[in-house]
């Protein structure tokens, strides 16, 4: 006679802190798992001390409750006694189970035969659809854990994950139950209650339902599939011709072929980081450009360059993106999930280490613990062998393995022959964009009646090209015709923006005061040009304001000009994944403009302090107003210097150019020559040491003009006549106040925040 179902309720502790509280029922030849989130038990813990599979419960002969040890890392323990691996424990009423030595299981009941109060039976998630249950119950909630409606084994989806009710209408709503990877409607993420009409697909972690339809595992559907995927460029050039491949879930797919042949395009167009002109791609059978707020969610992406900063560490790199992309997690599920990446890619030895320190294959690990902290079912990469040398190749490529079988499908760009000993299929491209083989790394020698791969790439050239083009072609058919996109661009998810913007300025914080000479050298080189200065100038004269307004200018845009140019790959990834524009514009003002005012503090104290020392007639007579107008005109000059980092590919480039844009910021001024005509003025409006320079002297009314040429007046009515003959007539009365000034500067910064705006847009413009 089989022992009656027995059933309890286990909470566990890590320290104080609850992480865990379930409701189990245990059935005679039924087993339990416990193991952490990456696993996929029955009961998933947020610690780091606990394995995938660390603790087994059962019922023994007699229906008594035992646990056993799986071979865990850190072992479990009842009481001070360490239980011995695969063997099982009875529990007593005084045990004390505790896993790995810090997790505590507490069993708050262990008789009876009844399922607790509220709690429901599991339903079979291969034959139950949603309009059954809706038939019978007012509300349907949807997770991972055994006491919801509809349980789902999936690690992605929350333990009460999102719920089905009926609205006031009659229709049927649905709403997020906070989740953490989110509740997509159609492909897209829901912020608020929405309603479902019966086509309606919903998305959580790895699952696809329907109201009619049983839930579906989109890991175990085809992970890629092209039809007619064509990608044509402006002026009629084509990138890639009509494609169609697939790639099976769990495999490991080489894209090969002779440079310049459109290998990292056809990645970029599966990826959904350029968007196919005509045709589509299917990912696990969803849609990318529909699905995509969905899809990004199960997608991992690693470009040709690397997407993490060289100035953080590597413990720091990959905290900070699970900061920003895992915006649901505690800080102890975060770090969690940091701990296994680390520990899957064999980096944690090197967590202290700076990026820009460790070699070129630790990088591309990095790279890619970052794309794992959202446990995608898929994982491209461009190129990820180039840096390696044959040694660390190979351990490389048995890291990528590793991932298959544990679910991850990898698609990846390569030149190297070497490299198709560990894939299991691969896509050849020829000269032009055309895919001319996609099968099995057996049969690609004999397709192309070769000995070796690189007699391979000769063939796919030239005129022989063709022959290759039309054997693949008629292999796989006539194509069917396909419609355009009609130019829909891909969304990024929404995230929430103010936890954003903290976690990308603690991050920039970091990435500043890590590089310590750069930022003393940054920080110093406003006292150190306030004191030449003063060693220059012995007495205040009109050109000290305007140095000083300069130096401002000058430490403002130099501050920014690399801030943007420097983190392009990083940027456009995160962007694909959740980053929000403004988030990402207004934590580089924000941390720039901290160091902005730091720098106008300096300038200003040196100048005063120098000057009084000095004993200069007049010494400087506004202080704490010039300290407050340098910091405006600083910040001002961040935002051009965003604008101009924003606006080019390169560091060499942005180099050439910040000089260019600050020597008309000297010749426009008015304060070493006079503006002598109109067009020379209205180009004058549009400059920030203009009004700086004008704003810095009313602030200072007392400036000292003797000098070889005779002149009258102050240094304010003197700058203003050399302002241009119109400025009074353009300004009226507000020519020469202070407030002009100052609505000036700001306008200009809001002019160049748009203009970087719109230029950090157009990068990801789909």
């Amino acid at each position: 006679m089989q022992p009656s179902p027995r059933h309890l309720k286990a909470t566990f502790f890590d320290g104080a802190r609850q992480i865990a509280n379930v409701d189990l029922e245990v059935t005679a030849g039924q087993t339990i798992k416990v193991g952490n989130l990456k696993s996929a038990a029955d009961v998933r813990l947020g610690s780091d001390v606990v394995s995938r599979n660390h603790l087994a419960i059962a019922l023994d002969g007699g229906g008594e409750i035992v646990v056993c040890d799986c071979g865990s890392s850190n072992g479990t323990f009842d009481g001070e006694v360490e239980l011995k691996p695969n063997e099982w424990h009875r529990l007593r009423t005084d045990s004390r189970i505790c896993l790995g030595g810090e997790v505590r299981m507490v069993i708050e009941t262990l008789t009876g035969t009844t399922r607790p109060v509220g709690s429901t039976s599991r339903v079979a998630t291969s034959t139950t659809t949603l309009a059954r249950l809706l038939e019978v119950k007012e509300q349907v909630v949807i997770g991972r854990g055994r006491d919801c409606d509809l349980a789902l084994d999936d690690a992605m989806i929350s333990r009460q994950h999102a719920m089905i009710y009926k609205g006031r209408d009659g229709g049927l709503m649905i709403k997020d139950m906070g989740s953490a990877n989110g509740t997509f409607v159609n492909g897209r993420r829901i912020q608020k209650p929405t309603k479902l009409a019966s086509d309606t697909r919903i998305f959580m972690g790895r699952h696809v339902l329907g109201l009619n339809s049983a839930p579906v595992d989109l890991s175990k559907q085809t992970a890629v599939r092209t039809r007619g995927a064509t990608l044509e460029y402006r002026g009629g050039r084509r990138g890639l011709h009509p494609t169609d491949i697939e790639i099976q879930t769990g495999s490991m797919t080489a894209i090969m072929g002779p440079s310049g042949c459109g290998k990292s395009t056809l990645l970029k167009v599966l990826n959904g980081d350029v968007p196919l002109t005509q045709g589509n791609v299917e990912i696990f059978g969803v849609d990318l450009i529909a699905g995509y707020e969905y899809l990004r969610t199960v997608i991992g992406y690693v470009p040709q360059d690397d997407i993490v900063h060289q100035e953080l560490t590597v413990q720091e790199a990959v905290y900070y993106a699970a900061r920003l992309r895992l915006e649901h997690l505690d800080s102890a599920a975060v770090n969690a999930k940091v701990e296994e990446v680390l520990k899957d890619l064999r980096i944690s030895h090197i967590r202290g280490n700076l990026i820009s320190q460790i070699s070129g294959g630790q990088r591309k690990r990095v790279c890619i613990a970052v794309e794992l902290l959202s446990s995608p079912l898929i994982l491209f990469l461009d190129e990820p062998t180039s840096p390696l040398d044959p040694q660390a190749v190979e351990e490389f490529l048995s890291i990528l393995e590793d991932l298959t079988k544990q679910g991850t499908t990898i698609v990846m760009v390569t030149h190297k022959p070497e490299d198709l000993e560990f894939m299991e299929k691969v896509i050849f491209m020829g000269e032009g964009g055309h895919v001319v083989y996609s099968g099995n790394t057996e049969g690609y020698l004999s397709w192309f009646g070769v000995e070796r791969t690189t007699e391979v790439y000769a063939r796919l050239v030239g005129a022989e090209l063709n022959t290759w083009i039309t054997k693949y072609a008629q292999s796989k058919g006539r194509p069917s015709p396909s419609e355009p996109h009609a130019g829909m661009k891909l969304q990024s998810a929404k995230a929430e923006a103010w936890r954003q913007f903290y976690w990308l300025s603690r991050r920039y914080v970091a990435i500043k005061t890590n590089d310590r000479v750069n930022t003393l050298m940054m920080i110093g080189q406003a006292p150190l040009i306030a004191a030449l200065i003063c060693l220059i100038f012995a007495d205040i004269t009109p050109a000290v304001p305007f140095l000083v307004v300069i130096s401002a200018i000058w430490l403002g845009t130099n501050n920014a000009s690399r801030a943007i140019v420097g983190e392009q790959a990083i940027f456009k990834r995160e962007r694909m994944f959740n980053l929000h524009l403004h988030t990402y514009l207004g934590s580089k003002v924000f941390v720039l403009g901290i160091f902005a005012v730091i720098q106008a503090g300096l300038l200003m104290a040196v100048i005063t302090m120098g000057y009084q020392l000095r004993g200069a007639d007049p010494h400087w007579t506004s202080p704490a107003g010039g300290f407050m107008w340098l910091s405006m005109v600083c910040l001002a000059s961040t935002m051009m210097g965003l604008f101009v980092s924003s606006s080019l590919n390169n560091l060499e480039k942005v180099m050439t150019l910040v000089p260019l844009v600050l020597i008309p910021q000297i010749m426009l001024a008015g304060s070493i020559s006079k503006v002598s005509n109109w067009l020379v003025e209205l180009l004058s409006y549009f400059t920030i040491s203009r009004w700086g320079t004008e704003g810095m002297n009313i602030l200072q009314k007392k400036v000292c003009i003797d000098g070889p040429i005779p002149v009258t007046g102050s240094a304010t009515e003197i700058l203003q006549a050399n302002l241009g003959e119109y400025y009074h007539d353009v300004f009226g009365r507000l020519a020469g106040t202070f407030f002009l000034d100052l609505w000036w500067l700001v306008k200009l910064s809001i002019v160049f925040a748009v203009l970087t705006m719109a230029k950090l847009k157009g990068r990801t413009a789909k």
